[in-house]
């Protein structure tokens, strides 16, 4: 027993050395405090208090690995999933065994699907997911190679599209216009239309109706003025000399209407009596007269209100 023990005394001395105060292992001129040539084996913690170096004598950080790689291995699906630095491509990867997941080129730009990305995020060929836990909601965004848009996802369902172009699509995956509702538009504010607005269906504006043609395609105008007219010592039963009253926009005579009275002045004769005679309506203007119903002289100054309806622009 005792010959034993001493022959493994001698095997330690002979692989154990010490110079000036530095301990060597597999080493007989150790350079450090501990110098291992050689594995070592650990089986419980290991605490290094400073920065440790693989791949360097001199690390500068609490883990420092110079020219290689981190490996982790799987060993249920045999997957190795390594982050290493790609000196050609300039980019720190993140490979899934020998394939590229993800990469961070050198200025900051992310790439997922590509190891040049030109953005801040490349995403190439994919999707990106937002899930919220709360309603179990996941909202995609892709590009459809097929439909040529680039599509806002509510779990399966299309929301919103960006087709090649410009074209939004609400509800349609296919919009043929800057902004293509497919359902119900509700604007709470102001909505200004700088071109030509159609219509197919019917409009209603707070419950009320708005001016339709429903015997031809053509254009309405709606079109407002005001006439005033003086009336001078119309006789009884007299008719005034002829005026004109002017208007614009229409392409056919429109249907001329005479409103209320907004203003008057003077005092002789009945002002109920005096009427407002409209004839010879042509697209820009049409003839007037006053037509005094009553028995007696009038003199008035009187203004109407007088709207036009037509074919126009």
């Amino acid at each position: 027993m005792k010959k034993t023990v001493f022959s493994i005394v001698l095997a330690l001395a002979a692989s154990v050395f010490v110079s000036a105060q530095n301990v060597g292992i597999g080493t007989i001129n150790p350079d450090y405090n501990l110098e291992v040539i050689g594995s070592i084996r650990s089986s419980s913690n290991t605490y290094v208090g400073g920065f440790l170096g693989i791949g360097t004598t001199n690390p500068n950080h609490k883990l420092q690995i110079n020219d290689g790689s981190i490996a982790i291995f799987n060993t249920a699906d045999f997957k190795t999933w390594r982050q290493t630095y790609n000196s050609t491509d300039n980019t720190y990867q993140f490979l899934e065994n020998s394939t590229p997941r993800l990469v961070i080129a050198n200025g900051g730009f992310v790439g997922i699907g590509t190891t040049n990305p030109n953005y801040k995020l490349q995403v190439n060929d994919g999707t990106i997911a937002i899930f919220n836990s709360t309603d179990s909601k996941t909202w995609l965004q892709n590009y459809n190679a097929i439909g040529n848009y680039y599509q806002f996802v509510e779990n399966l369902s299309t929301r919103m599209v960006i087709a090649n172009g410009g074209n939004v699509g609400i509800n349609t995956t296919s919009p043929d216009y800057r902004l293509d509702i497919n359902g119900t538009a509700n604007v709470q504010t102001n909505l200004t239309v700088g071109g030509t607005a159609a219509i197919d269906g019917n409009v209603t504006m707070n419950g009320k109706g708005l001016l339709y043609n429903a015997a031809s395609s053509a254009k309405l105008r709606y079109f407002t003025r005001t006439a005033a007219v003086s009336v001078v010592n119309l006789a009884a039963h007299g008719l005034s000399a002829e005026f004109s009253i002017n208007f614009s926009g229409f392409t056919s005579p429109p249907e001329v209407f005479v409103g209320d009275i907004v203003s008057t002045g003077g005092t002789t004769g009945p002002l109920y009596k005096c009427q407002l005679v409209i004839y010879a309506v042509t697209a820009s203007d049409c003839k007037a007269r006053i037509s005094n119903t009553s028995a007696s002289t009038i003199n008035q100054d009187i203004t109407w209100n007088i709207s036009c309806i037509g074919a126009g622009n």
